[in-house]
This record gives C-alpha cells, sequence and structure tokens, in this order.
C-alpha cells in the first residue's frame, strides 16, 4: 500500500472498522514507515487526549449533578419541614388566636342548644383543642329518680376555618303537641291507662320516668304548681316553638316525630368562671325563668355558629339548626305542652290520675332512689 492509502484509512483502522486483510497490509506498511507510524501515534494521542478530556467533562458534570441533587433535596425537606411546621402549627395557632372568642361563644350556644333541644341532663362542658378542629364535648346522662345514670360524653366539631361548631345529633321526640295528630302505633304505645297500670303494679317500691303530652297548653307557672303538689323532679318542659306541625321527612317508630324546643329540669350556666348546674325548684322558678329566657336571646343571636348535619336536615331543618323556633318563644312567651318527670311510681300514677293527660308513656322503672 502506498502511503497515502495507509494514511487515508489510520482513522478507520484505529477504529478497527477495516476488515482484516486490509489490517495486514496497514500493519505492514507501518513496521516499513516511519513516516507513516509517525502519523499514526500521533492520531493514537489525540484519541487518548479526546478521551480523557471527555471523561474529565463527564466527572465535573457527575460532580455538579451531586451537588445540585443534594441542593434540590436539602431544599425539598426544609421546603416541607417548613410547611409542616406552618400547618400543623403556625397556622393552627394563629387561627386560634383568631377564633378563640369565638369558640367560646360557640361552646355557649352548643350547650343551650343541646338542652333546649334534647331531654339529656347536661352537667358539664369541656373543650379539647386539637387543628384546624376543636372539640366541644358536653357530659350528659339520665335522671331515673335521684339517681344519675348512662353518664356519657357527647362531641361536637368546631370547625375554625369555617367558624362553625357541627349540631349534628338525632333526637326522637316522646311528647307530642296537642295540634299534632300521631299515628296509630304511638297511640298505642303511649297510652294512659297502660301507663297507670305499670305504675300502680310496681307501687311504693320504686321510681319510674314518665312522658306526659297535655290536652292544652299550660302556662309555665302552671307548670311549676306541680313540683308543690305532688313529689316529683321535672326534668323537662316541653314548649310550643312554632314548628310542632312541621313532619319530618324520616319517621320512627310510627309517630309524628319533631324536634322539639324545651325547658330543661337542671340548666347548666358556663357563663360563670366555674361552671354551675342549678336544678328548677319552686323556691327559685321566678330566677329560672329569667336565667332561661337570658340564654334563649343568646342562641338567637349567636345560632349563626351552629351549622345543621345531614341527619338534622332530614329531620326539616334545611340551613338552621334553630331556624325561628327561639325568637318564636321569645315573642310569643312559654307554653307548655308535656313534661318529663321522675319520682315515686306511686306518686307519677297520682299525678297522671289527676291531670288526665293526652299521652303518657312510662320510659323506665328501677327500685328506689329517692331523696327530694
Amino acid at each position: 500500500m502506498k502511503c497515502s492509502d495507509v494514511r487515508g484509512v489510520l482513522p478507520e483502522y484505529i477504529s478497527e472498522l477495516c476488515s482484516e486483510s486490509e489490517k495486514k497490509e496497514i500493519e505492514k506498511h507501518l513496521d516499513q514507515c516511519e513516516e507513516c507510524k509517525t502519523e499514526y501515534n500521533k492520531l493514537i494521542n489525540i484519541g487518548k487526549e479526546q478521551t480523557e478530556s471527555y471523561e474529565e467533562i463527564s466527572r465535573k458534570i457527575r460532580k455538579v449533578r451531586r451537588k445540585l441533587n443534594v441542593k434540590i433535596l436539602a431544599t425539598f425537606t426544609i421546603t416541607m419541614f417548613v410547611g409542616y411546621i406552618l400547618f400543623n402549627s403556625i397556622i393552627p395557632s394563629i387561627l386560634y388566636q383568631i377564633r378563640r372568642n369565638d369558640l367560646n361563644t360557640a361552646q355557649r350556644a352548643i350547650v343551650d342548644f343541646y338542652q333546649f333541644t334534647s331531654a339529656k341532663e347536661l352537667t358539664g362542658s369541656g373543650i379539647r383543642k386539637e387543628k384546624y378542629n376543636n372539640t366541644i364535648m358536653l357530659f350528659v346522662g339520665d335522671y331515673i329518680g335521684s339517681k344519675f345514670t348512662n353518664y356519657n360524653t357527647i362531641d361536637f366539631n368546631f370547625d375554625l376555618i369555617k367558624n362553625r361548631v357541627d349540631s349534628e345529633f338525632w333526637l326522637q321526640m316522646d311528647i307530642i303537641h296537642p295540634d299534632v295528630e300521631p299515628k296509630e302505633g304511638f297511640k298505642d304505645m303511649y297510652n294512659t291507662e297502660i301507663a297507670k297500670k305499670i305504675l300502680k303494679k310496681n307501687g311504693n317500691d320504686t321510681v319510674a320516668r314518665v312522658n306526659l303530652s297535655f290536652n292544652d297548653l299550660i302556662s309555665y307557672e302552671r307548670t311549676v304548681e306541680l313540683l308543690n303538689k305532688y313529689d316529683i323532679k321535672i326534668i323537662r318542659m316541653n314548649i310550643e316553638s312554632g314548628s310542632e306541625k312541621r313532619k319530618i321527612k324520616y319517621m320512627e317508630n310510627g309517630a309524628n316525630q319533631h324536634f322539639s324546643f324545651g325547658i330543661p329540669g337542671q340548666m347548666l350556666d358556663i357563663t360563670k368562671p366555674i361552671f354551675e348546674v342549678v336544678e328548677l325548684n319552686t323556691q327559685n322558678s321566678h330566677e329560672y325563668k329569667k336565667s332561661f329566657l337570658e340564654e334563649l336571646k343568646f342562641l338567637n343571636e349567636y345560632k349563626y355558629l351552629l351549622a345543621s348535619g345531614d341527619m338534622r336536615k332530614r329531620g326539616g331543618y334545611e340551613n338552621d339548626p334553630v331556624k325561628d323556633d327561639a325568637k318564636y318563644i321569645l315573642d310569643n312567651g312559654i307554653k307548655v305542652y308535656g313534661i318529663k318527670v321522675t319520682g315515686p311510681s306511686d306518686e307519677i300514677f297520682r299525678l297522671i290520675d289527676d291531670i288526665n293527660p293526652r299521652f303518657a308513656n312510662v320510659e323506665k322503672v328501677d327500685f328506689w332512689y329517692w331523696d327530694k
């Protein structure tokens, strides 16, 4: 091969792209020609330099990439940590400070809402601080005679963002307004004569808890007089609130159930530094009524803090869990249409025999617990 031919195919030779026969001829020529061999060595050195340069560049790129990855990871970690602290500590703390007064107001509103719409006795309340939701706790139970039973805690969620407390709980009313005509199944269950037979059979050695539905509306004062005449305790007075004729969308136990307002037999006052529970009696009936009306005014003013849940919507409270009920009572006065009482079974028998209620239902009978 000529020198020009060899030098022309040296790149292919170095890259091992030549055929075996060409390779042998090139090698034979290189052994005999110093000039071509020198050219060959130059090409080899240039290739090495290029390879080393590429490796150096690759090494530098890998080094920069590692540093960049470390920075990205560090930035991401710091961002996530700051975000966690921000959303789980700082923002909730700021929101809590902003909403603290509303939270305390909502606590009072839900306390009033519960004790005016539930026949359960309310003995206390507390707040459990969380992140974006604070839990308002109510401590409730039932009286049978002078014994307090069925201790329970009911939680209501206060949303710091929405500034609302969920007023969700289900009520089954056992006292019926005179203008409401219940279904036959209810009339059979709440037959007055059957209730009297149960009470008479149990006699003097037991106490009972009984629901009484009056034939007509009577005054608060007339109801309190029953405390003077009979050895009983009034657990709740059901009072007309303007919504008695509103049937709910979901009916239970064959009766026309509805949500009702009532005066609790004992009222929890959370306006004091140390919460107080005040029980209705003949000596404090005037002051008790005044306190009840004050709380009713408060509830009517701050009902916007109460959010109605799905169950209450099914009960007829589409938007507002209180609607205009509190205002109706304030405008029209207290008109009682039924009471829940407890006391000695024979004493409640005499009460029923005297007032001849429209409906009577013996809710529970127990052994003697009575020290009124």
